[in-house]
């Protein structure tokens, strides 16, 4: 199967990624003709392509459309209500939707929104081009490598080297190339078919896990050779003088995830003078906050250590004052044989620290973890829902702190999701299991729907199962297959795991040994394969299970970690089916579950978190922070949630009045004031999370003063 098709259709061409059964539809009148062409549309990779003559063609709406000439030099955009008329020349229509489409043309344009797609019309018959390129990011290349310290130090010099380039419009995650995979070998050998960048930059670092691994990120998205030494140090090769020092200690990882930082913002900063000159509040803010720091237009056209150079020396209060909380922070074990995560992490140029978290087992983990939990979650008093009293009923079949379990108390960070590599239960964080990210990339599409399997083996809790069904599949773009099993054997049971389940939500009892049926437990491990994808597992206890779902074909999962009531679990399993019914990842998904239920930090993610079951229409998934600021007005912040497919650099645009600019993914947007007519008719546009006074809610559950 090729990786990317272009099929004609009733309704014109249907261009569909392969791999993550994804599509946009180009609409074609019937008597426009089509045939083979070649990927030749400017500078930018195409897939695949079509030639097609037609007078007018029909464009998904409410997306970015930009349209260049035919050296691709920018002439306009549009997103919402679109009206324009451009003069005949050649042009090249590019299109911002679940797969980057690029259409060329040599007429007038026509631009028009007709019933939520925007309508362009030519100036009579007219030969187009039309290609595209899928949002896929997955490894295509393999690393090996040793755990010796020179090794892992060659290790990370090369996961920047699927990079496309070498300009500020590395900031795109599209132009990006996804690190190649890395294994473990007997010897080091550089993936076949790459090539290792000249940007000019050295990083010079102690061959340890404890300096290597939180450099990752930084040495890929700049490109850097790496060169074992006693101190830790960025330079230009061919100068004596080193262009940052690095402290040595505990403040070492948060010093290069600055420089990361700082880099990345500055060159999305930069890439507006390019071939997105886009209207970009993060420019707009920088340059208020150092109007003289840096001169974008000269700097684009200037080689990345030439950029650097000039980056390093913008004052730090500037950049502070455009940094948010960054997306992703990884805390990682010091044992070499983690560098085989480090992929992931670079390709969400994540914060990385490397130490060793306190460590609690038995009995005395119960205050501790317990303690964590509330503070993860709402605040609560004994007695409460998130600590059962006695007699209550709850998904527990066994004590969890009488089991063999150790948790890892991570430290907390400034970061929007925390994740785990290591041994133990993590407190405070997600579990990264490579083996999720493996899967993911593995996946491929097929025929029909989504498979949804649904089981409650406690007759108590079926009444779960009928309100999480009707979750699934409602307001959503995907096609859903919902189905519904209560009261399995353990054979009944493995027989449904072993089909194709996309989505396993299973309600009811778990011991680490098994989840529980009618007839006793079912160990995950013992099934000789299993296909469920990705799951929701609201059973007590259920973390060693999902472990090994992840561990043996499956994606990533929610699991619960101790005693939760079942009154709790009912809003938990609700919420999360709502959240990735909307195509949140799991791991924002869960950060959220932990802010809405008193019970939320009783449950974690295992795998890899960025998984998503459905693709919301348009873009990533936001949350609306609203606050009161008047009689008539509000203050509005939208937190965007990255996806693979949207990952961090990509933008987000907004169909709001007064709100021309676009937004960087890498953290939530400026607040900015709404009367409440705005506000209500943004709010009206589609489903949407909620956050006013305190509390989230749905759009549809919320009452504003106004409304």
């Amino acid at each position: 199967m090729d990786a990317m098709g272009i099929g004609r259709t009733p309704d014109g061409l249907e261009l569909v990624d392969n791999v993550r059964s994804e599509s946009v539809l180009v609409g074609l009148p019937s008597d426009a003709t089509v045939a083979p062409g070649t990927p030749d549309v400017g500078t930018l990779p195409v897939e695949r392509a079509v030639r097609v003559h037609t007078d007018r063609v029909s464009l998904p709406g409410e997306v970015l459309i930009c349209v260049r000439e035919a050296d691709y030099s920018f002439v306009d955009r549009f997103d919402f209500d679109v009206d324009a008329t451009l003069p005949r020349d050649a042009y090249v229509i590019e299109v911002d939707a679940d797969l980057k489409v690029y259409l060329t043309a040599t007429a007038s344009l026509d631009l028009v929104t007709v019933d939520g797609r925007t309508e362009v019309t030519f100036d009579g018959s007219t030969a187009l081009t039309v290609g595209g390129r899928a949002r896929r990011r997955e490894p295509h290349e393999t690393l090996r490598t040793t755990t010796d310290g020179p090794d892992l130090l060659r290790a990370i010099e090369w996961l920047g080297a699927p990079f496309v380039t070498g300009s500020p419009e590395r900031a795109w995650p599209t132009l990006r190339g996804h690190p190649p995979s890395v294994e473990l070998g007997d010897s080091f050998r550089p993936p076949d078919g790459l090539s290792l960048p000249d940007t000019g930059l050295r990083l010079t670092l102690p061959p340890t896990p404890e300096y290597a691994f939180p450099a990752a990120p930084l040495a890929a998205y700049l490109g850097a050779r790496t060169v074992p030494g006693e101190s830790p140090l960025l330079s230009v090769v061919d100068e004596s003088d080193p262009l940052v020092e690095f402290p040595t200690g505990a403040g070492y990882a948060d010093a290069v995830t600055d420089l990361l930082a700082r880099t990345f913002l500055l060159d999305c900063v930069v890439r507006t003078e390019g071939i997105y000159p886009i209207e970009l509040s993060l420019r707009r803010r920088f340059e208020g906050a150092a109007p003289d720091a840096l001169d974008p237009a000269d700097l684009y056209e200037r080689p990345l250590a030439e950029r650097v150079r000039a980056y390093v020396d913008v004052p730090d209060e500037a950049v502070e004052a455009v940094t948010p909380p960054w997306p992703t922070c990884a805390h990682v074990e010091p044992d070499p044989e983690h560098v085989t995560a480090l992929p992931a992490f670079v390709d969400e140029l994540a914060a990385v620290r490397v130490g060793s978290p306190e460590r609690v087992g038995g009995e005395a983990a119960r205050p501790v973890a317990l303690n964590a939990f509330l503070e993860d979650g709402q605040a609560t008093t004994p007695g409460s829902p998130a600590a059962p009293a006695a007699g209550e009923s709850t998904r527990s079949a066994a004590e969890v702190f009488a089991e063999e379990e150790t948790f890892a108390l991570v430290p907390p960070a400034d970061a929007g999701n925390v994740v785990y590599v290591g041994d133990g239960i993590p407190i405070g964080a997600d579990t990264f299991l490579r083996e999720g990210a493996v899967h993911r990339h593995a996946r491929r599409p097929r025929a029909g729907p989504l498979s949804v399997l649904l089981v409650a083996n406690d007759p108590a809790m079926a009444p779960e199962v009928e309100q999480v069904e009707a979750v699934y599949g409602r307001d959503s773009s995907a096609d859903l297959a919902v189905w519904t099993a209560t009261d399995l054997t353990r054979t009944e049971l493995a027989d449904r795991l072993a089909e194709t389940v996309d989505l396993l939500h299973f309600v009811g009892h778990a011991t680490p040994e098994g989840l529980e049926c009618a007839d006793g437990t079912l160990d995950v491990a013992s099934l000789e394969e299993h296909g469920v994808g990705a799951f929701v597992l609201n059973a007590c206890q259920s973390y060693r299970q999902g472990v090994r779902l992840v561990e043996d074909g499956a994606v990533a999962g929610a699991v619960a970690l101790s005693d939760v009531e079942n009154g709790d679990a009912v809003d938990v399993g609700l919420l999360l089916a709502r959240l990735l019914n909307d195509g949140f990842p799991f791991g924002a998904a869960m950060r959220l579950a932990r802010s809405l239920s008193v019970v939320g930090g009783q449950y974690t993610v295992v795998g890899d978190g960025r998984f998503t079951l459905t693709q919301r229409d348009g873009g990533v998934p936001i949350v609306v922070d609203v606050r009161r600021a008047g009689d008539d007005e509000y203050g509005v912040r939208i937190r965007p949630f990255r996806s693979p497919e949207y990952g961090i650099g990509s933008i987000t645009t907004l169909d709001l009045a007064g709100v021309p600019e676009c937004f960087v993914n890498v953290g939530e947007t400026p607040e900015f004031a709404l009367d409440a007519d705005a506000l209500e008719s943004f709010l009206d546009l589609q489903p949407v999370l909620v956050e006013y006074e305190g509390e989230l809610r749905w759009n549809t559950e919320l009452s504003l003063p106004h409304r």
